[in-house]
């Protein structure tokens, strides 16, 4: 296997695509799999469950890899398939589920964005629990959106959204789900 860093992103895929050369795939392969990697154990929180998805994302993505477009970088491509991977393993294995939540939550009208980092700055193994009683699509808008610092138009375009205005919507319903929850389960640290 020869690696092919001086190679563009688009110049392996095309390559793979055209059956040109049996490595190029390796190449792909050894620029991302870390960082998929990452994103499915920022999902799961387990390293295992997350190897096992990012081999599963690999192969999804050298299936589908005949769709790429062009119509955005691959990586933002690559992330939309990690991201409704993971979404689909949390959907099945979810045990706790937001909606359990939502019906007892006082979801204020209005959130800022200095409100959601006032609540990413809680300790890590709070902040986990927050995160983890989101619905998995508002866990991966707010991990996108603040520890990825993704912009509306990278976070419309994994979410398959037509307008950035959907992507907003999104993005500011679940910081106001996240603030619903911080404010419920740690109302005394709000007030100190």
């Amino acid at each position: 296997m020869k690696p092919h860093p001086a190679l563009t992103d688009e110049a392996l895929i095309n390559g793979i695509i055209q059956g040109e050369n049996k490595d190029l795939f390796s190449e792909i392969y050894r620029r991302y799999r870390e960082k998929v990697s990452d994103k499915c154990f920022g999902m799961t929180h387990n390293r295992s469950i997350a190897e096992d998805l990012t081999q599963d994302i690999f192969v999804k993505t050298m299936e589908k890899l005949t769709g790429f477009r062009n119509q955005s970088q691959f990586s933002t491509w690559l992330y939309a398939i990690t991201y409704n991977h993971c979404i689909e393993y949390l959907r099945k294995t979810k045990r706790i589920r937001f909606d359990d939540w939502e019906s007892a939550l006082d979801i204020p009208d209005e959130v800022e964005d200095v409100d959601v980092k006032m609540v990413l700055e809680l300790a890590e193994e709070r902040l986990t629990l927050l995160l983890e009683m989101l619905k998995p699509e508002d866990k991966a808008i707010i991990v996108m959106k603040f520890h990825e610092n993704m912009s509306v138009k990278s976070i419309q375009e994994i979410l398959h959204l037509a307008t950035d205005s959907a992507a907003k919507m999104k993005i500011n319903r679940a910081k106001k789900r996240l603030v619903a929850l911080y404010q419920k389960f740690y109302p005394a640290l709000k007030e100190s």
